[in-house]
């Protein structure tokens, strides 16, 4: 008798009935149309409300495909019981219909965006958003029109009124319109009488518009005087011509008024509305002859528009001869206009596009944006995108605002299919979170499950929301977001593909940005976009995240991302790809990583010898990409600004960063210049009475111990255990184990009293069985399943440090005289390591971290990124003080010291700021400790340099508090003269020292 599986093949095992019906209501599932997807509930229930059956018979296309293909499959199976041949067609049928409902919904995502950026600079046509929206997303198009209502200026409720009418909303623009007659604001009443047609109303509102505008006013006068015409009034032209196109005798006798008068240009227009180009020539020609050519051009558009032939001979004109007085640019508008003909000739489409190639080529944000329009009505797309790139990559506020006009102009003219109407709608019923679920959808339809929407990506996503907004909430003044909300709607496409990137290592990174304040968080994201938008870059990341197989952890995620953005910045990413492709584990590929960018940026600062990696052990590797990341932030700054990075950069390579500073017959040009400002402030130091060699060479040092951290209570231990189940059960999300986890939570809870962490034995194979029973059973049946089976890499991580923290807890319980050693002393003045002195303490100087000055210093020349700590390494009249923890090996605070003089021209010894890692914050004894040491260490250090007096910052030279993070409640106030760096400065210009110009100090005796 043989062993089965043993002697010989086993036979393949046959799939079970109930697994091939699976398999199929799976396939079924992935062809449902997009809506109906998202209505598929995770555990398989079909919930569509009759949605199939009143389908059934649609003229839309993805409905009849899906109904095709299941009457399909149902005579295959009937007739041959095997899968029905050209199911592979219907499949890719179904790709298709994805990518386009995709490709619109980005156009959707588009507008949102461009929105919230019209919003954020207040620009009103978010109104024209709102009117492209209304048919596409009208719930989103009626949030703006309240938001334009409820602003409370009139000409925000006149377009939140139009916005009203376009969305079918008459009563609420009947309530409007009174509004505008009660406040005799006729034009705006005029134009919504219209919209409402109520045509009699318009007329007498243009009446009284008249007669108010009628008025003569001085600058009317003057005008009049030397033109012989009177001011224009825009909102009464146009008005007037709207009413003429509909009533022309009412059009005529207004047109007589106003002839009379001499306003020319309302008459020009009523004479458009009624249709006579003669009289509207005439007075076009008026009054371009009369100096005011821009009213002329826009008559000669509204003319070009209604009569082909006269705008194609006015274009000729132009060219022809061209115009001393209209810019070239002009000609391009007059083109825009004619493209939109229908069945031109061949010869006046090659005019048109040798009109818009020259405009293309000329650049300039007009000449792009004109170009852009003509391309647009010549339906020519690739062109309107070779404008829009223009504009993108011009980067100038003039630039970006015409690119999104340009967008606008773009989707005024796009339809959407009746497939994404229906997914917007049924988005809308899922959760408040447009933006975000637009966003995330259209990645899903390319590739995704959408089954995952709502099951994984929204809940991190709201979890995250709330998690910020209780940050916001509690963030001290100065950090806090008025708006919180803004900074999930500017980052959204951000956090969309992040989440993408890993879900759950992106939420975990997330919250650690997040804890840190929102301008932290918004600046972190913005590093992440180089490498979420190279799509070979995060292709290659995703990648190298699977095959770690949950060994990640988000801080190492995070440190990749940073890394390939430093390659990206390079412009070295095939380098990233490559090596980051051979999938070794973490640490061996970071080595790597950091090996080859460390010789790109020393090759960047213009190192021109052999480079040795064996000498980046004296640079704290984890920052190499905040070095690159620099050199783009420095673009905005000074070119002295960026020469000092540089030739820091160099020096420090180079290993002659010494003599940089120091050797007055060095060839390097900045060097011997800095070098010499050195000698000068070693001279203005020795004339104040300043020991210059132990100003320069002090080697006092304080060391300490404190004690870790105030007892800790049962009480407060259980709370902590508490907060990091409900972060694992958030983290485990859909899986049955997180429910599983709740019962012990639950369980935990009742019995908290009773809960013993010295009765949990670590060292027992059992503990976790013992002590969460459900969550082991849970664990076990998974596994059962699924033999693979492993956590959520962030999970993984987090259910780690849980039995870490109880080991912890217990070691508190046998000694609660912990202690931690610090270390005060001044710097060594090595850029390779104090450059990143701000990075360490995370202050506002740091190396590579996007725009977290606190404010502009006045005097200080900067635009975003002070460069701060380039300037105190190269002059030698500013030292820093440095707090080592000695754990760690690493600074995790400084003063920043400088000298200035007193009312007696005594020098003092100024620490400018106290700053200190969150960790260790005010409150916490290690804080206390740490402020004892350095108060010691300066007051060492002044006696030993001659110097009095010691004292700490309390005011900016602008008169706002600084903020050191010790108590200074307790310290004595005092005063000096305006306090003034002593020994000047290298390029003339005052450096990042908060203190400099004010007059306020705390006393350090």
């Amino acid at each position: 008798m043989e062993t089965p599986g043993f002697g010989k093949e086993s036979a393949p095992r046959q799939k079970s009935r109930e697994e091939v019906r699976s398999q199929e209501r799976k396939t079924l599932r992935h062809l449902l149309p997009p809506d109906l997807q998202l209505k598929f509930e995770p555990k398989g229930r079909w919930n569509f409300e009759g949605e199939l059956l009143r389908r059934r018979h649609s003229e839309i296309k993805e409905d009849q495909t899906f109904f095709d293909f299941l009457k399909m499959k149902k005579e295959a199976k009937e007739r041959t019981g095997m899968p029905p041949e050209g199911g592979d067609a219907f499949v890719l049928e179904f790709s298709k219909a994805r990518h386009k409902v995709s490709s619109e919904l980005a156009l959707i995502d588009t507008l949102y965006s461009i929105e919230i950026e019209i919003l954020q600079n207040d620009d009103l046509s978010a109104a024209e958003i709102g009117k492209i929206l209304a048919d596409k997303d009208p719930q989103f198009a009626r949030e703006i029109m309240n938001l334009l209502i409820n602003k409370g200026g009139i000409y925000e409720l006149y377009e939140g009124t139009e916005l009203a009418l376009k969305l079918g909303e008459r009563q609420l623009a009947e309530k409007n319109l009174q509004t505008f007659l009660d406040q005799k604001q006729y034009s705006y009443a005029g134009k919504i009488a219209l919209g409402l047609g109520n045509l009699e109303l318009a007329k007498q509102s243009l009446e009284n518009l008249y007669k108010k505008e009628s008025r003569t006013t001085k600058k009317e006068s003057e005008v009049r005087k030397k033109f012989g015409l009177t001011i224009f009034s825009a909102d009464m032209a146009e008005l007037g011509r709207r009413i003429a196109e509909q009533d022309p005798e009412f059009g005529r006798n207004f047109l007589e008024k106003l002839l009379s008068k001499k306003r020319v240009f309302e008459a020009a227009k009523v004479a458009i509305g009624l249709g006579d180009p003669e009289l509207a020539e005439r007075l076009r020609s008026e009054l371009y002859n009369g100096g005011i050519p821009e009213l002329s051009m826009e008559i000669g558009l509204d003319m070009a528009k209604l009569d082909f032939d006269f705008g194609w001979k006015w274009m000729e004109r132009n060219l022809a001869h061209g115009d001393p007085i209209l810019p070239p640019i002009a000609v391009g508008k007059i083109v825009a206009v004619l493209a939109e003909r229908q069945n031109l000739t061949g010869e006046q489409t090659s005019k048109i596009k040798e009109i818009r190639d020259k405009l293309l080529k000329a650049g300039g944000h007009e000449s792009l944006f004109v170009a852009g329009k003509i391309a647009l009505a010549s339906g020519d797309v690739s062109a309107y995108r070779l404008a829009q790139k223009d504009l993108q990559e011009s980067k100038s506020e003039p630039a970006r605002l015409k690119s999104n006009k340009l967008v606008i102009e773009y989707l005024k003219r796009k339809e959407i299919s009746p497939e994404t109407k229906r997914l917007i709608g049924v988005l809308s019923d899922v959760t408040k979170e447009k933006r975000y679920a637009v966003d995330m959808v259209k990645n899903l339809l390319l590739g995704g499950d959408l089954l995952d929407f709502q099951s994984k990506y929204l809940p991190t996503f709201l979890a995250l929301k709330d998690y910020g907004m209780i940050i916001n909430n509690k963030a001290e003044e100065g950090k806090k977001w008025e708006n919180p909300e803004l900074f999930f709607e500017i980052n959204t496409d951000i956090i969309v593909n992040l989440q993408l990137l890993d879900n759950n290592l992106s939420a975990a990174l997330l919250r650690s940005w997040m804890s840190r304040g929102f301008s932290f968080a918004d600046s972190n994201l913005v590093g992440c976009v180089p490498v979420l938008e190279d799509i070979d870059s995060f292709n290659a990341v995703q990648k190298f995240i699977k095959s770690q197989k949950g060994n990640l952890s988000y801080y190492e995620f995070g440190k990749l991302l940073e890394i390939a953005s430093g390659y990206i910045a390079s412009g070295r990413k095939e380098i990233f790809v490559s090596l980051l492709g051979k999938a070794s584990p973490y640490k061996e590929t970071l080595d790597i990583l950091n090996g080859k960018l460390f010789e790109i940026i020393a090759r960047k600062a213009g190192v021109k010898g052999e480079i040795a990696f064996s000498s980046a052990e004296h640079w704290p590797l984890r920052f190499l990409p905040n070095l690159v990341n620099h050199y783009q932030f420095l673009k905005t700054e000074s070119k002295v600004t960026q020469d000092l990075y540089g030739g820091v950069l160099r020096a420090a390579f180079e290993n002659r960063f010494s003599k940089f500073i120091s050797d007055e017959g060095q060839t390097d040009k900045l060097g011997k210049k800095i070098a010499l400002h050195n000698q000068e402030v070693e001279k203005t130091f020795k004339k104040s009475g300043i020991n210059w060699e132990n100003w320069e060479n002090f080697s006092g040092q304080e060391a300490f111990e404190v004690g870790a951290g105030k007892k800790i209570s049962p009480e407060e231990s259980w709370g902590e255990l508490m907060q990091k189940l409900t972060d694992l059960q958030e983290l485990l999300g859909n899986l049955p184990v997180a429910g599983s986890l709740r019962k012990d939570m639950i369980r935990i809870q009742k019995e908290k009293g009773k809960f013993d962490f010295s009765g949990i034995d670590l060292s027992d194979p059992e503990w976790q069985k013992k002590n969460f029973p459900n969550y082991a059973r849970g664990l076990e049946y998974l596994i059962s399943k699924n033999p693979g089976f492993v956590l959520p890499g962030q999970a993984a991580e987090l259910w780690k440090q849980i039995q870490e923290f109880v080991g912890v807890v217990q070691r508190r319980g046998k000694d609660q005289h912990a202690k931690k050693r610090f270390l005060v002393k001044k710097w060594d003045r090595d850029p390779r390591r104090d450059l990143f002195q701000g990075n360490y303490s995370r202050c506002c100087i740091s190396i590579g971290e996007k725009g977290i000055a606190p404010q502009q210093l006045p005097g200080v020349e900067f635009d975003v990124y002070p460069p701060g700590i380039l300037e105190f390494l190269v002059d030698k009249g500013v030292q820093v003080a440095e707090v080592i923890d000695e754990e760690i090996g690493e600074p995790i605070g400084q003063c920043w010291l400088y000298v200035s003089l007193d009312k007696n021209n005594q020098p003092v010894l100024v620490a400018d700021t106290f700053d200190i890692q969150a960790s260790y914050g005010i409150g916490k004894n290690e804080n206390r400790g740490i402020r004892e040491a350095m108060f010691k260490f300066l007051r060492n250090y002044a006696d030993a340099a001659g110097i009095k007096n010691v004292v700490l910052g309390k005011k900016w030279g602008n008169g706002d508090s600084i903020v050191n993070k010790v108590e200074v409640g307790d310290l004595p106030k005092t005063s000096l003269p305006p306090i003034k760096k002593l020994g000047g400065y290298v390029n003339k210009k005052q450096y990042y020292l908060e203190t400099t110009g004010s007059r306020e100090v705390y006393l350090i005796e």
